[in-house]
């Protein structure tokens, strides 16, 4: 599509983070996108009521970290300019199930 000028209409459901990468992707291809979610959208970081695990443990793995570079270039140091902190899950991370 290179050189092509973009046309039509995208529609993407959820803005979770499948979501918003999807429509990240969508505005390469379409000449306009529309992300729509159930809940309202916050102007600054907040819980929202439809997700449930937003305060759950969150990391990301070096191959999710490698993707989203690819597709968001500079997003690791933007996240740890924002305060992400970077482990090594092997030596810094403990893990306790009912299994031991």
């Amino acid at each position: 599509m290179t050189g092509t000028p973009r046309s039509g209409h995208a529609v993407v459901l959820g803005a979770g983070i499948a979501g918003l990468l999807t429509a990240t992707v969508l505005t390469k291809h379409y000449g306009r996108v529309t992300l729509l979610d159930a809940d309202r959208l916050p102007n600054t970081p907040g819980r929202r009521p439809g997700v449930p695990q937003g305060d759950h443990v969150h990391a990301l793995l070096v191959g999710g970290q490698r993707a989203l570079e690819t597709l968001l270039p500079g997003i690791g140091a933007a996240l740890r300019q924002s305060g992400a902190v970077g482990v090594d899950m092997g030596a810094d991370f403990l893990l306790g199930t009912s299994c031991g």
